[in-house]
């Protein structure tokens, strides 16, 4: 088993070639973006025999990073860098999300684009995750096409209303409805399709995430932990947020939601475009929910080819930890989600953890 890397068309997921490279930090994160970096050395035998100033084309290329033939990570092409006397190409990559930032969710067969709306109701506030992506890759032309398997719509009774004025962008509509009382997370897993000619394709999921569980006994002699780090963080604790939605001056749409009795008291602001107080409430609740304690997170090593190898990692996936006799950690069981994990070519793999109903 080893880590080997292609080169994929973008818009399709077609395979054009498999690279050598000889860096390639990644990151995947849970409902943001995840970045990442290759370095090509352009001296290397194999690689001064390929087209690579093609395979390297910004926006046009991604680079799939695979460990025993499964899809870990991908990345799209923005940006390359040659260095004439080291003789390499370095490449700056980032996940699916880079391009959600880049689009809007709109209604664009409308005459009129600010006076357009996309309106859904009657759904899950996932399957509302998944239609306001779908908004933004609605086909002008072949070029707003990216190889996305959406997850089938389910019913509940959540609505939105996206109003053309305020141009959303698909991965700000996203955080505030995930960010809402109860909202989803969502993941984009890089994954190979089946069949003798695979192409790359990004499977979206959303919702409660938690596929997945491994456990690790800190305790043990060769517990496959390495590097254990722990750290409390209070800098954006909120005990009392005021929800701003639409509007100005006397007329904005605003609610206040406090949580007391915990010892110390924080006030902020949760601005958003939301224009029914219901909507600002349910965001303003969410945050609150969040971060009325102080974020916790955990971060720790295994190997890829660990007893839970790198391909079985699923973010949301539930974490379980044995602790017995250590300074800071009580003894017992410790329930964590994965928020985060990350490599190199190497065989390391850093798990970012916090605990279930934490931030």
């Amino acid at each position: 088993m080893a880590w080997n890397v292609w080169v994929v068309n973008t818009h399709n997921g077609v395979r054009r070639q498999k690279l050598p490279v000889s860096a390639f930090p990644w990151d995947r994160v849970l409902n943001v973006s995840g970045s990442g970096s290759v370095t090509i050395q352009l001296r290397d035998k194999v690689v001064s025999q390929l087209q690579y100033m093609d395979l390297t084309t910004p926006l046009k290329r991604t680079v799939v990073l695979s460990w025993d033939k499964k899809a870990v990570y991908g990345g799209i092409i923005w940006a390359r860098e040659y260095d004439r006397d080291a003789g390499t190409m370095t490449l700056t990559v980032a996940d699916i999300w880079s391009m959600l930032a880049a689009r809007l969710a709109l209604d664009r067969g409308a005459t009129n684009i600010a006076a357009s709306l996309l309106t859904w109701s009657g759904l899950t506030l996932a399957s509302l995750c998944a239609k306001v992506v779908q908004a933004g890759f609605t086909l002008p032309s072949n070029d707003w096409l990216l190889p996305i398997v959406y997850p089938a719509t389910a019913t509940a009774g959540a609505s939105r209303t996206l109003y053309g004025y305020d141009f959303p962008v698909v991965a700000d509509v996203l955080d505030e409805i995930m960010s809402t009382q109860g909202g989803p997370d969502v993941d984009f897993v890089p994954q190979w399709s089946e069949g003798n000619d695979p192409t790359f394709q990004w499977v979206m999921r959303a919702g409660a995430l938690k596929d997945g569980a491994w456990e690790w006994n800190l305790a043990a002699e060769k517990s496959g932990v390495t590097g254990l780090k722990w750290k409390q963080d209070a800098s954006k604790v909120t005990t009392s947020a005021v929800g701003r939605g639409e509007g100005s001056e006397k007329n904005v749409i605003h609610k206040r939601v406090q949580a007391d009795g915990l010892g110390y008291a924080l006030e902020r602001v949760v601005s958003s475009n939301l224009k029914k107080v219901a909507e600002v409430e349910a965001h303003t609740r969410g945050h609150l929910a969040t971060y009325q304690t102080p974020t916790e997170q955990w971060g720790f090593g295994i190997q890829a080819n660990g007893h839970v190898p790198v391909t079985d990692l699923r973010l949301g996936g539930s974490v379980r930890l044995w602790s017995s006799a250590d300074p800071v950690i009580p003894d017992g069981l410790h329930v964590h989600r994965l928020i985060q994990y990350s490599g190199d070519l190497g065989l390391s793999v850093k798990l970012g953890i916090q605990p279930v109903g934490g931030a």
